[in-house]
């Protein structure tokens, strides 16, 4: 529903007529969950979650349009996020970001370009104790863009864009960091022992494509393609000896995804939609591992592919505007590091190339009880299998169940 009311509000503001002052047009809502999860087999209690976001568009001339955003939410339901590779599990997480777009349509063509400023600030916290803002993964991030879009015959759209950007993790220090030598005086050669070895900065440049079908009815593609750079000012790249070279590491990622959705209208007020996804990327970076508890030179350490498949399909009962909404997800992501071999249990690299896979299924509910307000339930599960044994930093396998109802309020 929002995101009906953040493109309609958007599509207002990109009707450029000529205006004497400018329109303001609003849109938005507010989710509050509360509910249970369970993560490998522990039940922990009752816990909530809470989302804000928000849009106001404006016509500001017959050229120019502006959108601004607002989005802010709150996660007690221990999400499950990964800022340095593999899974780490945190009690509770807080993400807010803001955003202003402009839209400048000249009146000799067709493009529509759009300067873009988006600031996120995302905040970590591992242990029930640790106070907001003093986490070690809290990071913030500020991204420059600007988009050139064509639209073309009947709800064509072509994109091209490029997008700078710079991450900051302001508390990171490695618990390395602090004692910076081994036993005999030498420094420890270890990638991620610093302070801002985390921070980078990223250049992307990408293309998408948006075209209707004729497939069981009214149907939608969307594809698109990026490259992306990434340089980590303060992270040398460890050479065989296990030392610290005078390079930074680089990584480079080319991702690619379709969506495609379908509307099928069964009888009078009942509808079936459906959607497929497929996307999957590359990274190659020159950062190396060198593990000295055991002596291992690991090279390409954080080289990765990931692909991912993404189902759904809802059943929509009632008023288009307002429906009752069963929906039913599935993900299936596989993730595969190359040059970096699975471990024992007891930490000895023993196998093959190390991946993982991760299954995701939910089913969503959402019954209107008025003309802005509706009862939302959520019920999703996730499983991961990986031929990595040892995890006594992250979590490669494991399963976690999460259940959740509550209202949303669209405006």
């Amino acid at each position: 529903m929002l995101m009906a009311l953040l493109t309609g509000a958007f599509a207002s503001a990109l009707d450029l007529r000529p205006a004497a002052a400018a329109q303001w047009q609003p849109a938005g809502s507010l989710r509050l969950l509360g509910g249970q999860y369970a993560f490998r087999g522990a039940r922990a209690g009752v816990s909530g979650d809470a989302e804000f976001r928000g849009a106001l568009a404006a016509v500001l001339g017959d050229r120019w349009s502006l959108l601004g955003s607002l989005d802010t939410a709150y996660e007690g339901t221990k999400p499950l996020s990964q800022p340095t590779g593999g899974g780490a599990l945190f009690q509770q997480r807080m993400a807010h970001a803001a955003g202003v777009k402009a839209v400048y349509a000249p009146s000799a063509n067709r493009w529509r370009f759009k300067p873009s400023l988006r600031y996120r600030l995302e905040l970590l916290r591992e242990t029930r104790d640790e106070r907001w803002f003093e986490g070690l993964f809290d990071s913030q991030a500020v991204t420059l863009g600007f988009e050139g879009e064509l639209p073309f015959r009947d709800l064509y759209s072509l994109r091209l864009g490029l997008d700078y950007g710079f991450v900051s993790f302001p508390r990171y220090r490695s618990l390395e960091a602090r004692s910076p030598t081994d036993f005999q005086g030498g420094r420890l050669a270890r990638e991620l022992a610093g302070d801002k070895v985390l921070d980078h900065r990223s250049q992307t440049a990408y293309a998408a494509l948006s075209f209707p079908m004729s497939f069981l009815g009214k149907s939608e593609v969307d594809a698109s393609l990026s490259f992306q750079r990434r340089g980590f000012q303060d992270q040398p790249v460890v050479t065989g000896d296990g030392t610290l070279s005078g390079t930074n590491r680089v990584d480079f990622e080319t991702r690619a995804s379709a969506r495609g959705s379908a509307a099928k209208e069964i009888r009078r007020e009942l509808r079936l939609r459906g959607a497929f996804g497929l996307s999957g990327a590359i990274s190659i970076s020159n950062q190396n591992r060198y593990d000295a508890d055991r002596g291992e030179y690991l090279a390409r350490y954080y080289n990765r592919t990931e692909w991912s498949l993404s189902p759904s399909v809802a059943l929509e009962l009632g008023d288009e505007r307002s429906p009752v909404t069963v929906r039913l997800r599935l993900d299936r992501t596989t993730r595969a590091w190359g040059r970096r071999r699975a471990q024992d249990a007891s930490g000895v690299y023993r196998g093959p190339a190390l991946s993982q896979t991760v299954w995701t299924t939910g089913l969503d509910l959402r019954w209107p009880l008025g003309t802005r307000l509706s009862l939302v339930s959520e019920i999703e599960g996730s499983w991961a299998s990986s031929n990595q044994a040892y995890e006594q930093y992250y979590r490669y396998n494991y399963g976690s169940v999460r259940a959740v109802t509550g209202l949303e309020l669209a405006f």
